[in-house]
């Protein structure tokens, strides 16, 4: 027997007896997909923007120095938001 209860088959990984367990519901999936989502697309944008500062800098007529806003304004957006 292990810490965590016997090792028979109706045990789950950790020892606990699943089939007492209430199903999880498809809101609460959704609600935790949302959470996911919402916590990686700033991180992406960011990237994405990292990425595309040379061709925006040059887009406007500016260089790095005076550029640099540009990152500022769409982490902050992302932060905020």
């Amino acid at each position: 027997m292990s810490a965590f209860g016997s090792a028979s088959a109706g045990n789950g990984p950790l020892g606990s007896d699943q089939a007492g367990e209430a199903p999880v519901s498809f809101k609460t999936w959704i609600a935790v997909s949302g959470a996911v989502l919402g916590a990686f697309l700033p991180a992406l944008n960011i990237q994405i923007t990292n990425t595309a500062l040379p061709y925006i800098e040059g887009g406007i007529g500016t260089d790095g120095v005076y550029g640099t806003w540009i990152y500022r304004v769409v982490r902050t957006s992302c932060t905020i938001h």
